[in-house]
């Protein structure tokens, strides 16, 4: 089991945007050191501070408060599981990056950040019970979507040799639908859904 653990951590030779050092900086390493740099703000600068990078569509829309689109995706809470989505999301996202291709995985991050984020904010203006209570979503949704490229991708892939990629996928985004639909977070659901889309 140990070997699946090793090659899941284990850093892919992708073509970076820039050097530091003998370090190929990809677009991976770019979104999780932001999402760490945000976990900082939210323990320095405070909750409040922190509450201007998550998405919030009636500000958007009210507001001009237009950053809160591209912002969501990064914005993480100092927490054990956060970290551990963080580091899980730059594992999986080595890989979905080598998949397309520097360029077409940057065009991907953008579509997935700010096409669920233009449409809650549109369809916020028919509904307000679709407006989110609660903004934070952070790479959780990136990773979510990335995993059901990889499975459309290559449906026979197996996590350790046993789970399909789609059916762990769907575990997931389940669960995320059924919590966010418990809580009344109709918006998240749309949301998530969109972005999976």
């Amino acid at each position: 089991m140990s070997q699946y653990f090793s090659s899941l951590f284990r850093r892919r030779p992708n073509e970076g945007w820039f050097r530091a050092g003998a370090y190929d900086v990809t677009t991976t390493d770019i979104l999780t050191v932001v999402a760490v740099f945000t976990m900082f703000v939210y323990g320095i600068l405070g909750a409040e501070t922190f509450s201007n990078l998550t998405f919030q569509s009636f500000l958007v829309r009210e507001d001009l408060q237009i950053w809160r689109i591209f912002t969501w995706s990064t914005a993480s809470q100092p927490s054990f599981f956060e970290l551990i989505g963080v580091v899980f999301f730059w594992s999986f996202g080595q890989q979905l990056e080598a998949l397309f291709g520097k360029a077409r995985y940057v065009m991907w991050v953008v579509a997935v950040t700010v096409i669920p984020a233009i449409a809650l904010t549109g369809i916020g203006y028919l509904s307000q019970t679709v407006d989110f209570t609660n903004g934070e979503l952070g790479l959780h949704v990136l990773f979510l979507s990335g995993i059901w490229v990889y499975a459309a991708t290559y449906p026979n892939v197996r996590f350790f040799d046993v789970i399909p990629v789609w059916a762990f996928a769907g575990i997931f985004t389940v669960l995320d639908l059924l919590q966010f639909n418990g809580a009344g977070a109709r918006g998240k659901v749309l949301f998530l859904l969109i972005a999976i889309g």
